[in-house]
């Protein structure tokens, strides 16, 4: 038994870090950023949240976090609940690796 869930959690991690790598690069290539990195992690560790939260998490101007976050929904990095106002981001790759 012990086992078997050490091999679960393995492949998970494998699948969680190459989810992080894939997706890095991704993101690395809409955004010429050093902060790119930064965004990423933090949508790794809250995969909903919204760009108000995103700039307090990662320090970085609300405009600019708007910016990245539009880049990556246009490229279905992300996805949104399409709402003008307060605007909440879902990061369904890596919930998809949760369900």
């Amino acid at each position: 038994m012990a086992r078997s869930m050490e091999n679960f959690f393995h492949k998970w991690f494998v699948l969680e870090y190459d989810l992080y790598e894939e997706d890095l690069e991704k993101a690395s290539a809409l955004v010429n950023s050093h902060h790119i990195r930064t965004v990423v992690n933090v949508m790794f560790q809250h995969p909903i949240f919204t760009a108000k939260q995103m700039a307090a998490l990662t320090g970085l101007p609300e405009a600019t976090v708007r910016r990245y976050l539009n880049r990556f929904e246009e490229q279905q990095l992300i996805f949104s609940d399409g709402r003008m106002r307060s605007k909440t981001y879902y990061y369904y790759n890596l919930l998809d690796q949760l369900r």
